[in-house]
């Protein structure tokens, strides 16, 4: 008779969908609402964008159609990732699960604790690389999805600011240069984001400091707009857009994404548990002529 083997944790599917979806949102990019999310994507997704010229026009009697309407979309593929990651059980006895996991050498069980402590380790790590990846990231290169600046550079209708290495005593110019590059229709929209790297905020935080008792407030705005640090911007770089035309897109109720907890011991008695997290991210966006990108040369 075959032995029987028992898999004793697997998410999959809508619990996969949410653990994903807490994983995203550590994500600075995502938790601050710096960019639009697109969640049940499989295969390809498509971002639109409706153009209507109004049309207005002296009045008269009868009807003369006039204005226009013009309908794109861009495409963007997500693409598919996965981590494999092997651990060995007795690295978490001391650390996490003594109590739970008994006196016995024997670990037959992998402990409540020790999968949520794997989550949690893996969570911060893929958050982390995820914010950056929205970014910087390479689709050529092995576990990166192509970034929003790399998509920037190669638009030439992105309006390029050519920047400087952000100093306190240059970083108000360099800031009003880039937020004059943006257009009025741009800066007065609800979800208008002024975005600039964590050198750039500390740099600006400094000059207020020297010359303004109320720095620490003040310095979340600069000229009446909100100031929004996006963790994942390389240094000496800004970005202003409107959010709602800057998109991540994954596939969080797909079946392409998969989370899986198997404890080796069933079937080759290693003492190991293996993790298996598989998940599709990528990132895009419509009217680039709509965004301000501010990196040195």
């Amino acid at each position: 008779m075959a032995t029987t083997v028992t898999v004793n944790s697997s998410f999959k599917g809508v619990p996969a969908g949410e653990i994903f979806g807490q994983i995203f949102n550590q994500a600075n990019t995502i938790q601050d609402g710096l960019i639009s999310v697109i969640p049940n994507i499989v295969g390809s997704g498509f971002l639109r964008k409706t153009y209507i010229g109004d049309g207005l026009a002296d009045y008269s009697c009868g009807w003369n159609a006039s204005g226009s309407v013009n309908l794109t979309e861009k495409e963007v593929t997500p693409k598919k990732l996965k981590v494999n990651i092997e651990i060995c059980k007795e690295s978490f006895r001391s650390r996490w699960s003594a109590a739970q996991m008994g006196f016995s050498a024997w670990n037959k069980e992998i402990p409540a604790d020790e999968k949520e402590a794997i989550l949690l380790e893996l969570g911060n790590s893929i958050s982390a690389k995820i914010d950056s990846y929205i970014w910087t990231g390479v689709a050529a290169n092995n576990g990166q999805f192509g970034g929003l600046i790399p998509q920037m550079v190669a638009d030439a209708s992105v309006v390029d600011v050519v920047g400087a290495v952000i100093t306190p005593a240059n970083v108000v110019a360099e800031m009003g240069k880039a937020l004059d590059a943006a257009s009025d229709e741009v800066t007065s929209r609800e979800d208008f984001v002024f975005g600039v790297s964590k050198n750039v905020y500390r740099a600006y935080v400094r000059a207020l400091s020297a010359t303004n008792a109320n720095f620490q407030s003040d310095s979340a705005f600069f000229d009446t707009y909100k100031v929004s640090v996006i963790n994942g911007l390389p240094a000496n770089t800004m970005v202003l857009y409107p959010a709602g035309l800057v998109n991540f897109l994954t596939g969080l109720e797909s079946d392409s994404q998969e989370i899986v907890i198997k404890d080796m011991d069933e079937s080759d008695l290693s003492g190991n548990i293996r993790v298996k997290m598989v998940f599709t991210a990528g990132v895009g966006y419509v009217d680039g002529s709509d965004i301000v990108l501010y990196k040195t040369a």
